[in-house]
Parts: structure tokens; sequence; C-alpha cells
């Protein structure tokens, strides 16, 4: 069941528990629904507006945050259903960048912060395809950059075109998920997180975004948790560096667990 579909069904059943006799049809005359319609909201057979969802959550004097999420779910379900009733035709090709499968070793080279950073800075205006140019920008010595952009170009997530120039192939690289790739992927998370400290101690607060949240959670939920977030950051990125970008920044997101699960 959706929120705003428990958040119904909980004010419900709270003046149900104060009076036995309370019925679907005084709950729907409270909320401005006409019965019959409330009955169909609560089944998922209809769908509330974002405007009626204003007014209910006013009704039932929601708080802040729960007038939020009661309202962010309404969005949702409406997406979802528009998904739904459009079917094949909604199914048009993905408009992500394509995937680059690369072998378990090329992973070891490029699943760093110094490959990574290079791609991106490819597209930052006014780009020199130069050693020189990508050791200044980024805090690496030019050797350092001098290397790691003859493997970038070696293995085709860097091209130069006829002038000379480099860019970064629009791909997302992916390899198979074994303990060698995750131990690779530790050590590049290892690696943003001391990126990460180094900013928030060195960089301008106007130059910088450090956020966290604490939360009690089911963690039943966290695979809904990494399709959020997957889809939260690529819309970001999408967002962030689609005028013309001048600087290339790290995003980090974690939700890791600060208690010790409870033996059942």
């Amino acid at each position: 069941m959706t929120r705003h579909l428990e958040i119904l069904n909980r004010e419900f059943q709270k003046r149900i528990s104060r009076n036995a006799r309370y019925s679907l049809r005084a709950y729907a005359k409270f909320l401005g629904l006409h019965s019959s319609a409330l009955s169909r909201v609560l089944a998922g057979k209809l769908l509330l507006t974002p405007a009626k969802g204003v007014h209910i959550a006013g009704k039932l004097k929601l708080s802040s945050d729960e007038s939020r999420i009661f309202l962010r779910s309404i969005f949702e379900a409406r997406e979802h259903a528009e998904m739904k009733r459009i079917g094949p035709i909604g199914e048009v090709p993905s408009l992500r960048p394509s995937v680059k499968k690369i072998s378990q070793e090329l992973h070891h080279h490029v699943a760093t912060l110094k490959a990574l950073s290079i791609l991106q800075l490819t597209y930052v205006e006014n780009f020199e395809s130069t050693p020189a140019y990508v050791s200044s920008r980024l805090g690496f010595s030019v050797q350092e950059a001098e290397v790691m952009m003859a493997l970038l170009l070696d293995i085709g997530l860097l091209k130069r075109d006829e002038l000379g120039v480099l860019t970064s192939v629009d791909l997302h690289m992916t390899t198979v998920e074994n303990e060698e790739t995750n131990e690779v992927r530790r050590k590049l998370q290892a690696e943003i997180l001391k990126r990460s400290l180094q900013s928030l101690n060195n960089d301008d607060f106007a130059q910088r975004l450090h956020y966290g949240m604490t939360m009690a959670i089911d963690p039943a939920k966290l695979q809904l948790a990494r399709e959020k977030l997957m889809s939260f950051m690529e819309l970001l990125a999408d967002e962030l560096g689609s005028a013309s970008p001048t600087r290339v920044y790290q995003l980090a997101l974690s939700l890791y667990p600060l208690d010790r699960a409870v033996s059942s």
C-alpha cells in the first residue's frame, strides 16, 4: 500500500477507535469527498489529484513532514499509473548512456577518482587536451595524468578527434560483480570518503554540500532505497550538467546501519 493510502487508512482507524459507529461516509464528508469516491481511492481504483491531496492534508492536520510524504506519494502513484496506461508506447529507448563492459583487470585501473575525474573534466568549458592542464585542474602530477589519459584512450573511454581534442565516450562502465571487483569498489568508496573529508575541512561552504540524515528504517526496503538513490543521482547529474559545466564534482550518498542487529 502506498504511503498516502496508509495515512488515509490510519486516520480512518483512529476515528473508529474513538467512535465504533464512525462510518466511511462520515469520513468522506469530512475530507470533502463522495463516499463512493473515497471507497475507490482506498481500494486503489481512483487516484487523488495533487490539489485534493493538499486539501486532505490540511483537513487531517498532518505535520509538514507527513504532508510532504503524503503529497509525494500521490504524485508517484499518478506517475506509475500513467506509465502503466501508455504501456508499450512508453518503452522508448533509454536516454541514459549505453553500457560498456570492461574486464576485471581494466576495472582495477579505471575505477579510481583519477580516471573518473579525467573523463568528467572533458565536459568542462575550455577543456584542454594536455596532461599539464589535467594535472593543474585535478591536482595530481603531469606524469600521472599522462599515464591515465593514455590508458583511457587505449581502452576506448577517451577518444581524440581529427583536431587532437580529447572527449569522453558517453558510456557507463560495468563489470561482473565478484569479490575481486567488490574490493575495487570498496577502495574507490574509501577514496571518495577521504576526498569528501578534505573538502569538508578545506573548501569554502559556498562551494560544497555536506548533508546527512539519521533515520529509523525497515532494512527490507534497502533495495527500494538503492533504486531511488540511483535514479536520483542520474537525474541530478543530468540537470546539473545540462548547461555549461565549469568544474568536476563528486556526489557521495551513503545509507548504513548505526546500530547492531538484534538476534531473533
